[in-house]
């Protein structure tokens, strides 16, 4: 049976325990490039080591037997196939190489969880994307989450029980699973966004001045760090936060929230630089802007993430005649 490079693996638990460095971390972001299916893998290993972490650390879990119970699975996976039935799992060949590298992690996480379970506490569930990836995961509630690149989302492992909070560097797609009694709280830098029965994308990475919030259905309430009365926000708005002031400016919305996780890019009088560093965390590339007066040029398209290259978008930009481009590696320069 086939199974993945041992480097990858260990770049893969590297990853996933947080204890990745910056080389190793180029090294896999290199990897998820090569194939789209490279990326699936990876969003699998996440689901399933956010699985493992979630049961094992129950305080009252047999570490040492479960260690066994993992080592032995594992073992049952690598026993040789019968050419018979090499066909019949050819299928299934990818599949049975996440649920090896599941079994691995989950010896490593049963080793850390065992030696630290005396402490009895439980740690936040947290799940990073590198720039250039997409990850998709189901919350405990139900709530389904797209995460885009350069994105970080955590919750603690207590998540339903008595409150739903959850903490989000970056940009996300709720689907939110709506409990009356216990609404969903969207912990992001300088603002609250708590849930009234909602799909909606926030936009907030660290680096950006502003944050931008997208309601497909249902709505929100809005607060920022120097609100005292939350804002509310419906189906067909958007509102747009500058991070400095606290100022919510709220709009009709120009597009489906959503639109970047099925593999599109849309820019509405977008400027320049907010192309750039869209297009840095949809294609994993560094982008520098050499010129302020093009950086605040506007531009309004559409285009296929799926179908397009980050050259080909540059490529129809250059083409009104506004700017130019040169690339070296994954490095642009934009004038």
């Amino acid at each position: 049976m086939e199974q993945l490079d041992p480097h990858i693996e260990d770049l893969i638990i590297a990853y996933l325990s947080e204890t990745i460095s910056t080389e190793d971390n180029r090294q896999l972001n290199a990897w998820l490039q090569e194939n789209p299916a490279n990326r699936d893998i990876l969003r699998r290993c996440h689901e399933i080591w956010m699985t493992i972490k979630a049961e094992h650390q129950a305080t009252n879990y047999d570490w040492q037997a479960g260690f066994a119970k993992f080592n032995k699975r594992k073992q049952e996976q690598l026993r040789p196939v019968e050419p018979r039935k090499q066909r019949r799992i050819f299928g299934f060949v990818r599949y049975a190489a996440v649920l090896i590298i599941a079994v691995s992690l989950a010896a490593v996480l049963c080793y850390r969880q065992g030696r630290n379970s005396w402490m009895g506490q439980l740690a936040d569930a947290s799940m990073n994307v590198p720039m250039g990836s997409t990850m998709a995961l189901r919350l405990p509630d139900g709530t389904q989450v797209n995460l885009n690149g350069g994105s970080t989302l955590s919750y603690p492992q207590s998540f339903g029980l008595k409150s739903r909070k959850v903490k989000l560097s970056g940009e996300a797609y709720f689907t939110i699973v709506h409990h009356t009694d216990q609404p969903i709280e969207i912990l992001t830098s300088k603002m609250t966004v708590r849930d009234i029965g909602t799909k909606l994308n926030i936009t907030n990475y660290p680096e950006d001045s502003q944050a931008r919030i997208v309601i497909d259905e249902g709505s929100v309430e809005l607060k920022t760090e120097n609100d005292t009365q939350a804002s509310i926000i419906v189906a067909g708005q958007e509102a747009i936060i500058d991070k400095r002031s606290g100022h919510i400016t709220i709009l009709n919305k120009q597009s489906d929230g959503n639109a970047w996780s099925k593999g599109e890019l849309i820019f509405h009088n977008t400027t320049v630089a907010d192309i750039a560093k869209r297009l840095e965390r949809t294609y994993n590339i560094d982008i520098s802007i050499h010129h302020p007066a093009t950086a605040n040029k506007r531009f309004y398209g559409t285009f296929s993430t799926r179908e397009q290259s980050y050259t080909d978008i540059l490529q129809a930009l250059k083409e009104t005649g506004t700017l130019r481009y040169s690339t070296k590696g994954r490095h642009i320069d934009i004038y």
